[in-house]
């Protein structure tokens, strides 16, 4: 059994479902998180789920029960709302991106598994929207005002050290918004908000220096078009085979499949999905895929095909209100 957690910020709630092994959701628990509720982040040995909150920003914590039920157990101070959060290699720090607040900040996960008061914030990262890691805990924060993907080193204590000669200037107004990153921590992929580019990097070693190459960029539209670009999510699948996207001014999923011999991304299917489809998420397993319409206030559930990395549509569930954020164990 898998359970699904959505974050629905403006009714201050997190929708807790477990699901069945064909797909199948059931409400299990509504969460009322006392804010507005965005990103949430589980932990590495998957006991406990960390939310951010606004307007009296906040990290929250909550103790995973055995069924999937959250219990908060923390909540600590932030300095500005968070946008999205990740954990660190070696989860012991969680890492929160701010939008509103150009900046990232870091707090130390305790044995208690209740996160900390942040010990380091940096500060001057215009429109701050995502926060990732990659192996030896190179952390990478796209700033979608400053058209940079900025790069950093997290030290043992949980200290960010700037990496200017891995950072990544992006086309003006770009606007690189999301990271995906591949399961081997050696590449990733960033989804650009403002133009519809995809950015895929990967990692040249040599001589124990790591440099980032950009393989590929690809858009999700012809060139041509004119419509205003709002590209919300980007997620890659856990083979690593198939790179899913989605558009919030068209209301579509879109899939890439991703050529690693080649070096190419294919566009290979392109479809209407939930209204203004803001997040989503992939199960462990890469069956299923749920995704929110923030402005639907609803989630489906689409069936992958591992093969060709197509979806069918299963089930349609109603959330609270402008569900963002989707996580699963």
């Amino acid at each position: 059994m898998s359970v699904v957690y959505v974050s629905c910020p403006v009714s201050h709630q997190i929708h807790v479902f477990t699901m069945a092994l064909n797909g199948e959701l059931d409400l299990l628990q509504v969460v009322d998180t006392g804010g507005e509720v965005q990103p949430t982040t589980i932990s590495a040995d998957k006991q406990y789920l960390y939310a951010t909150i606004r307007p009296d920003f906040a990290v929250l914590s909550y103790k995973i029960e055995s069924d999937g039920r959250l219990t908060q157990i923390g909540r600590a101070p932030l300095p500005s709302s968070g946008t999205a959060s990740c954990l660190d290699t070696s989860g012991q720090f969680l890492l929160i991106a701010s939008y509103a607040g150009h900046c990232v900040s870091v707090c130390r996960l305790g044995a208690d598994g209740i996160a900390q008061t942040p010990h380091q914030v940096i500060n001057n990262l215009t429109n701050a929207h995502c926060v990732a890691a990659l192996n030896d805990n190179f952390i990478l924060v796209s700033c979608l005002g400053d058209d940079l993907i900025r790069g950093y080193q997290l030290d043992l204590r949980g200290k960010l050290h700037a990496d200017d000669a891995q950072t990544f200037q992006t086309e003006a107004g770009a606007g690189p918004r999301h990271i995906t990153v591949h399961p081997d921590g050696e590449q990733f992929f960033v989804i650009n908000e403002l133009n519809g580019d995809i950015l895929w990097y990967q990692a040249n070693t040599r001589e124990r220096q790591r440099d980032w190459l950009q393989v590929q960029k690809l858009s999700y539209m012809n060139q041509s078009s004119t419509f205003v670009h709002k590209a919300a999510d980007i997620t890659l699948s856990a083979n690593g085979q198939f790179l899913y996207v989605t558009e919030r001014s068209l209301n579509t999923l879109a899939c890439f499949e991703v050529d690693y011999s080649k070096k190419e991304l294919y566009l290979r299917f392109q479809r209407p999905t939930e209204h203004f489809p803001r997040g989503f998420c992939l199960d462990p397993s890469g069956t299923f895929l749920i995704i929110a319409g923030q402005l639907s206030h609803h989630i489906s559930v689409e069936q992958i095909n591992s093969a060709t990395g197509d979806w069918q549509h299963l089930y349609r569930y109603p959330v609270g209100d402008e569900p963002m954020w989707i996580r699963m164990l």
